[in-house]
């Protein structure tokens, strides 16, 4: 059974977002020009803006998944060669972007690469940086894909990005 919207009501619908919209566009542009610059990059180029090398690495999983993990090989001072490492899981609607986007002075993969970490931020199936698979494509098979849940992210996909490292 499908979910039926009235005209009027579908119009209302558009109008709050066209209204959401300047709003937040409004607000964007108060923003200081150094977070305005930092949003539009993506991990690996905003660590990279700020001095910390980072690399992508992609890993397949078991169930086909392709996901892409993102690593901060060292503060902005050079460290020994063995470091030991740190894996940081993001949470649901979440992705790597969360633990660089505060910037150097608060986001946690800057503070643990500058205590001389080599950190390891990963990217579960669906966010922004893993919505890639083998076999099923999210545009053409989009019920497929997204037929997943939290039980194969923490028995398939954590545990291959893991062994990885």
């Amino acid at each position: 059974m499908g979910i039926s919207i009235r005209k009027n009501e579908s119009e209302a619908i558009i109008s709050l977002v066209c209204i959401l919209k300047k709003k937040t566009e409004a607000y964007f542009a108060t923003l200081p020009s150094e977070i305005r610059e930092d949003s539009a990059l993506l991990v690996p180029d905003l660590p990279q803006e700020y001095g910390y090398p980072c690399e992508n690495h992609t890993v397949v999983t078991p169930d086909g998944s392709i996901l892409e993990m993102h690593r901060i090989l060292h503060g902005k001072k050079s460290f020994p060669d063995k470091r030991s490492v740190i894996y940081l899981q993001h949470g649901i609607l979440a992705s790597s972007a969360d633990w660089v986007l505060p910037g150097p002075r608060k986001g946690f993969a800057y503070i643990l690469a500058d205590f001389s970490y080599d950190v390891l931020m990963s990217n579960v199936r669906g966010t922004r940086y893993s919505r890639k698979h083998t076999y099923l494509d999210p545009e053409r098979h989009s019920l497929e894909f997204w037929d997943f849940s939290w039980h194969e992210i923490g028995v398939i996909h954590i545990p291959t990005m893991i062994d990885y490292i």
